[in-house]
């Protein structure tokens, strides 16, 4: 029993050092790119930790054998901190989801879910260190109450030995003990790798995000149709009636081609070829249901602002105030119509208005430019958008006075 204790720590330990040659493996290979992004004040003390747990890890398999307790302690508080840095870094990764998630990037969001696999194997591991450290804790005893139960093997004087006595039946017996102590260790290694592999396997599968597919389905079937108001109702936040109003694209909705699908952890990027552009569509997923964030619409196919701006300046010069209530937006003229007329009379402008000077067209963004005229000493500012098929005014704000 004691030889059976000792002998699987001794092999767990030089699991653990061959663990830790694996960790400075992939420190120096996979992830020397952090080198870049680390100063100096964590790079070294990363990299140093690496090294120290690996040689730990080999020291406690070299000297197990002399003092098991001991170097099953030091085992058990090695594991009990990378399982407490372990879940830090699971909890750190979900705060930082949260806060993507806040600022409105979530494909930026980090996969938790091998982490928390890696984070409960962590744990087991602890649990069973800790065991071992009981285990240990009673050969000690066994060992101060019995000194003939010495674990370090004495080796006998050459010239002591005898053919075919005990030294050499000793040999024999210990050596067929041993190539059955690594059979058992080979069996037990095999069934362990075989549980965590399934283990990690079935975690996935149950843990594994749905895929975006379905979602976006829904989304073209809609769009092909025409139901802007389902793909209102998947959408998270806004509305793009009006964005497809202003295209002119409210009895025929443009073709979609072939999409394709950028997926990322928790959030997803679709781009469908539309309009000799491009459609976009961003994903994310909450609570295992892929939720359309947004939806960004080709760019606007605008024509030259000029014209529109010679309309308004023809209209602004025409007696009365009917020729610049018509350069309003049709449903936005009840409203600001009356508002205009009443500004008009207020300033005596309502036959004639004070000649419009240079215009400042300023720059078309997003289908939309805002506009100065120079009125007098002051100036006039408009609002054009582009509603298909031609550019209408959306706001006005006039002088002070």
């Amino acid at each position: 029993r004691i030889k059976q204790i000792v002998l699987t720590l001794r092999f767990v330990f030089w699991s653990s050092a061959l663990l830790g040659a694996l960790h400075i493996a992939i420190w120096h290979t996979a992830l020397a790119g952090l080198a870049d992004f680390l100063t100096g004040d964590w790079y070294y003390p990363v990299t140093f930790v690496v090294y120290a747990q690996f040689a730990l890890m080999l020291a406690a398999a070299l000297f197990v054998m002399r003092s098991p307790l001991l170097w099953a302690i030091v085992g058990a508080c090695n594991w009990t901190l990378n399982t407490v840095l372990q879940w830090l870094f699971v909890a750190a990764c979900t705060e930082f989801n949260a806060a993507m998630i806040a600022w409105n990037a979530p494909e930026r969001q980090v996969e938790l879910g091998m982490t928390v696999v890696f984070a409960g194997f962590w744990t087991l591991m602890l649990v069973a260190f800790w065991f071992a450290v009981a285990q240990a804790a009673r050969v000690q005893r066994l060992l101060a109450e019995n000194p003939e139960l010495a674990i370090v093997r004495q080796r006998f004087d050459p010239q002591q030995r005898v053919a075919g006595g005990v030294a050499e039946h000793t040999r024999e017996r210990r050596r067929r003990e041993s190539g059955a102590a690594w059979r058992a260790r080979l069996r037990l290694g095999g069934a362990v790798a075989a549980g965590l592999a399934l283990a990690i396997t079935a975690i996935w599968l149950l843990t594994r995000p749905p895929k975006v597919d379905a979602a976006v389905d829904a989304f073209a079937a809609s769009w092909q149709s025409g139901d802007l108001a389902a793909i209102d109702a998947m959408l998270d936040r806004g509305r793009i009636r009006e964005g497809v109003e202003r295209r002119g694209w409210l009895d025929a909705m443009p073709a979609l081609g072939e999409r394709a699908i950028e997926a990322s952890g928790r959030a997803a990027v679709v781009r469908y070829p539309c309009d000799d552009d491009e459609l976009v569509l961003r994903y994310r997923l909450a609570d295992a249901v892929w939720q359309l964030e947004s939806v960004e619409l080709p760019p606007y196919r605008t024509p030259p602002l000029e014209p529109a701006l010679e309309r308004f300046r023809s209209a602004w010069n025409a007696p009365g105030t009917a020729a610049v209530v018509e350069q309003f937006r049709p449903d936005l003229r009840e409203r600001f119509g009356p508002l205009f007329e009443q500004i008009c009379e207020k300033r005596g402008w309502t036959e004639r208005r004070p000649k419009l000077g240079v215009v400042d067209p300023g720059r078309v963004r997003n289908g939309g430019a805002s506009v100065l005229f120079e009125l007098g000493a002051d100036e006039l500012r408009l609002r054009f958008e582009y509603w298909h098929p031609s550019w209408q005014v959306t706001g006005l704000v006039p002088p002070k006075g």
